[in-house]
């Protein structure tokens, strides 16, 4: 090696020891190691209080871990993390205890798992369930960067089977970015609420590749698909037809009709059930109060959303969590 090379390194190495030294936020570019960022559970209200435990790896990885807790939560978070443009990566597991969701932000690569060969790229994620061997790599060309979780939990386990995702999942051009980079903010940002809003994120993110899927068997139309798209991403807000014109470019009369061939219900009425839909899921598979459901779905209060709610079932929220967790 020559003089230069080695001069080269050093240089390098060092630049990146005093960028990570004075790096003034929780998020850390790691270029040489994969360390692991721990939250002080003594500092919780200071969101870049991390202590810093770094088990050696040669990948280019940003890893958030919580503190450990010492209550019942339903879901558990093993690790999340940003894997950055790094042609060496590769992983090869026998399986593992926990689910691995996986989104990716640009670049490819390949995943090979239940005898099968996909090579996953910019705006795909797939889901690995427990205990299956898979293995995973960056293309060295076009290195991928990628964001994931790993998680585990009664929740996941309910909401997987609920939306008919058992197994490996694989899943093309998504728009999932967004949820991910929030969830990822969730974990690095930790304070009392942070299970809860984790846990709205991945009920989320599993409901749009459920939705998705089924957009693939049905063969929506472009037009329909894009109105369908903008309903799931906005369900907290209040209905605009308008909105839906402006997406398809055509009248209020056309739009009503493309949107209804292709799904054979209103958009109205959709927005209706999508939101029905993840009301049951917080009201059956979290603690979240009644009140706290009613903001995460956009309504101005509880009372509005009990009324909502009844309107759509015939019980209230808390009668119908009532009579479900009577039969378990």
């Amino acid at each position: 090696m020559s003089i230069i090379c080695i001069l080269r390194k050093k240089i390098g190495f060092f630049i990146n020891f005093t960028c990570n030294l004075f790096e003034k936020t929780s998020h850390y570019n790691i270029l040489s190691t994969r360390k692991v960022l721990f939250m002080k559970k003594d500092n919780i209200s200071n969101p870049s209080a991390f202590v810093t435990h770094p088990p050696a790896t040669p990948f280019k990885e940003s890893v958030w871990v919580w503190p450990k807790i010492d209550h019942f939560e339903p879901i558990d978070l093993s690790s999340t993390g940003i894997t950055l443009r790094d042609s060496r990566y590769r992983i090869v597991s026998p399986g593992r205890n926990y689910y691995v969701f996986e989104y990716i932000i640009a670049g490819k690569g390949h995943l090979f798992v239940d005898g099968q060969h996909f090579q996953p790229g910019a705006g795909d994620v797939y889901i690995l369930p427990p205990h299956t061997p898979h293995e995973y790599y960056t293309d060295p060309c076009d290195p991928w960067e990628k964001i994931w979780f790993n998680v585990s939990g009664q929740l996941i386990d309910s909401l997987l089977e609920a939306y008919h995702l058992t197994g490996s999942v694989y899943l093309q051009q998504t728009d999932l970015e967004e949820l991910f980079r929030k969830g990822v903010e969730t974990v690095r940002f930790y304070k009392r609420t942070a299970y809860t809003e984790l846990a709205g994120i991945l009920l989320e993110i599993i409901s749009r590749i459920h939705l998705q899927q089924g957009d693939i068997l049905t063969n929506a139309s472009s037009k329909a698909l894009h109105m369908k798209n903008y309903i799931d991403q906005h369900w907290q807000q209040p209905f605009s037809l308008d909105e839906l014109c402006r997406i398809s470019g055509k009248s209020a009369t056309q739009t009503l009709r493309i949107f209804r061939r292709d799904y054979g219900t209103t958009p109205g009425a959709y927005y209706q059930q999508r939101r029905f839909s993840i009301a049951v899921s917080y009201l059956e598979n979290t603690t979240n109060s009644i009140r706290n459901i009613a903001g995460i779905l956009g309504f101005a209060n509880e009372f509005h959303f009990s009324q909502w709610f009844k309107k759509q079932s015939g019980v209230s929220p808390a009668n119908y969590r009532r009579k479900v967790r009577l039969h378990e």
